[in-house]
């Protein structure tokens, strides 16, 4: 009696793994914009010139400068260190909100997608097919070449990945002096989460407490 169930609970099980695979495909082109927020002990000029250096180095070009920033006095500026704050990164609107900031650059670049990414992506999707193909097989074996041909669909995941990463992606940047005319600056910076991440190595700002 048991033996009856055994196959539909394995495919119901299958076809509920390949929905989740499914959910994580789209999800890999999603956008996930997030806010850092530092403050950074420099003039307005400096951290302006290093803002610019880095994005550009990172196939980034300035599309909305704000207020005009005049060039700084130094030639050769290193990364400074900053101080992190309180809270940890949050989801954001989009940087084409407004900033409320005294100060604002605005980058764009297209963000290339990963091969590595496409590939384990049209990886995880054989093994998902290939699972049902068996449950098929197993429930109506007159139709085998038919079944074990659903695998040969999954690098359409690889594809989908590939044509959704490649898009425009924006970086807003927002200056604010320190409160009650102290030194530096506080620096909030909007977009991608993997932007914040790379722009928090380079900078050697240090990750909130708490933050994961």
């Amino acid at each position: 009696m048991a033996g009856n169930f055994t196959l539909p609970s394995t495919f119901l099980l299958t076809v509920l793994l390949t929905v989740g695979l499914a959910f994580f495909i789209r999800a890999s082109i999603k956008e996930r914009i997030e806010t850092l927020e530092f403050k950074l002990d420099q003039d307005l000029a400096t951290i302006a010139t290093q803002f610019t250096t880095h994005f550009q180095q990172r196939a980034y070009r300035l599309v909305e400068p704000d207020t005009v920033i005049p060039s700084p006095e130094v030639a050769d500026l290193d990364p400074v260190e900053a101080d992190p704050v309180e809270a940890d990164p949050v989801e954001a609107d989009p940087v084409e909100a407004d900033l409320a900031e005294s100060h604002r650059l605005i980058f764009e670049g297209v963000v290339a997608p990963s091969l590595f990414m496409a590939i384990f992506l049209s990886s995880l999707a054989a093994v998902g097919f290939l699972c049902i193909a068996l449950v098929l097989v197993i429930s109506a074996p007159q139709w085998p070449w038919l079944w074990f041909s659903i695998p040969l669909l999954s690098p359409l995941a690889g594809v989908f990945y590939w044509k959704g990463a490649q898009r425009l992606e924006r970086v807003a940047l927002a200056f604010a002096p320190g409160p009650g005319g102290s030194s530096g600056h506080w620096v909030t910076v909007t977009g991608h989460r993997d932007e914040l991440t790379a722009l928090r190595q380079a900078f050697r700002i240090p990750r909130p407490q708490g933050s994961h």
